[in-house]
């Protein structure tokens, strides 16, 4: 792989890449010193290159992790690699003993799962098939001398022990080859396997697969990242890792994967360290938000304000706080921020919306959901708010339409069902209103099952 594409991987994993070079790079003190507020801390607990004086240790030791300093040797180890092992040591019985004869007139004889696990049998795609009800396929899977090929494992794909063979040294690992089981794999297991042939491309061809986490190790880091780093390329990647290094992409990493326990924890880390950060006041009290915990919410969005005037994301979580307080007015200051700031943020139309009917102010509504579903017309929440303003003007077909928009889109429909059937029991029909009602109890829905047991059946 050329080097601009291995810079461009190492941009895109970022978060990943740091993590590695704090655990596993011989790091100098000079460059230790230089970005000391960049490195994962935990991973430089652990690094065995780094030459720790007395000095050192003590200007870091608010930053280190003494657990794992104390734990870790402090001589670097290379294991050897060592190729599997060519078993050499066959019985000098003559192999037709094991011929699909003598295992067919012996068929009631024989320890089928000690067959599935020797590797001495003449193994054959024939011989898989003519005995494929008595060999034990776990076994199977283990073993290192079946003619493993793309066509032998698809011809008995749903007998395989999928777990085993992700596991397995002897498949013909190659890209395409886990391509194409690429549904089948167990990739929790796969990436402990030190027989795939890692490289850069295959990192970014599975990338969506990995637990990267899980890949931060010793072994990864010696075959894909060392080969290609370099102290100018380590503080290439640390200058652009964002003004807190490794907080800055753990946050928006955790952020993606919506883990907000570890983005309240590590937020709370960030802060301690970067009191002045923006980001981690926003991260921690849109993860307490998140977790319907609003203790101190207010306060980590009004500092990251602080912080940053034009922050949109915290100006918007504190508008979303503040409607769920029922403080509209100050909700609709926020949002109106956030337009300003961003007018393709549609979900801020969508949530000013829902803040000016709850002011009863629905012709401003209305239009705000106008250009919300204009900006992306299959907005959910946009019809839930406009068939709410419906409701409430007793524009009871309009809303009906709406609640069946939002039906025909919402994964859970319960809710959805309970609310169209209101406004049908509104309009007097209330043969529509017991049909939404029996479909909502039917997905578990109780209010639904109490207003259908109190107007819908019959004594």
């Amino acid at each position: 792989m050329s080097e601009s594409s291995t810079l461009s991987f190492f941009n895109q994993h970022l978060l990943f890449v740091i993590e590695m070079i704090s655990r596993f790079f011989p790091i100098e003190t000079h460059l230790l010193e230089k970005y000391e507020n960049k490195w994962h801390w935990e991973g430089i607990s652990q690094n065995v290159h780094i030459a720790w004086s007395p000095a050192l240790l003590d200007k870091y030791q608010h930053k280190i992790d003494w657990e794992l300093l104390s734990s870790g040797s402090r001589k670097p180890i290379h294991p050897p690699i060592t190729d599997r092992q060519q078993w050499d040591d066959l019985n000098p019985q003559s192999l037709k003993v094991w011929s699909i004869e003598t295992l067919e007139q012996f068929e009631d004889e024989w320890d089928w799962n000690m067959l599935s696990q020797n590797e001495a049998l003449p193994w054959s795609e024939a011989l898989l098939e003519k005995f494929q009800n008595h060999w034990n396929w776990y076994f199977l899977s283990a073993n290192r001398s079946l003619p493993w090929s793309i066509a032998l494992i698809d011809k008995f794909t749903h007998y395989w022990d999928w777990s085993e063979l992700s596991s397995q040294s002897a498949l013909p690992w190659s890209l395409k080859f886990i391509a194409y089981f690429e549904d089948k794999w167990h990739w929790s297991v796969l990436e402990q396997n030190k027989h795939l042939p890692w490289t850069i491309e295959l990192l970014e061809r599975f990338k969506n697969h990995w637990d990267w986490d899980r890949l931060c190790n010793r072994f990864i880091y010696q075959k894909i990242l060392q080969p290609g780093l370099d102290i100018y390329l380590v503080e290439q990647i640390l200058n652009q890792a964002g003004p807190c290094g490794w907080y800055t992409q753990k946050l928006h990493k955790l952020d993606q994967q919506e883990d907000w326990d570890k983005l309240k924890e590590i937020s709370a880390q960030c802060i301690l360290q970067f009191p002045q950060e923006a980001e981690a006041y926003f991260f921690r009290g849109k993860a307490h938000f998140k977790t319907n915990y609003y203790k101190g919410v207010m306060n980590d969005l009004n500092q990251a304000i602080r912080l940053r005037a034009n922050f949109e994301e915290a100006l918007y979580y504190r508008g979303l706080l503040s409607s769920e307080m029922m403080y509209y007015e100050d909700a609709l200051q926020d949002f109106d921020k956030v337009i300003v700031l961003n007018p393709q943020n549609h979900q801020a139309f969508v949530t000013r919306a829902n803040a000016l009917q709850a002011l009863a102010q629905y012709s401003r509504a209305l239009q705000d959901i106008e250009e919300a579903l204009s900006l992306n017309s299959t907005l959910a929440d946009a019809y839930l708010v406009r068939a709410r303003v419906y409701k409430k003007l007793q524009n009871f077909e309009q809303a009906i339409a709406d609640y069946t928009q939002v039906i025909d889109q919402a994964d859970e429909k319960g809710a959805h069902y309970y609310q169209r059937g209101l406004v049908y029991q509104q309009m007097n029909d209330l043969e529509r209103a017991c049909k939404d009602w029996k479909a909502a109890s039917e997905l578990y829905h109780y209010p639904s099952s109490i207003l259908y047991n109190k107007y819908c059946k019959k004594p």
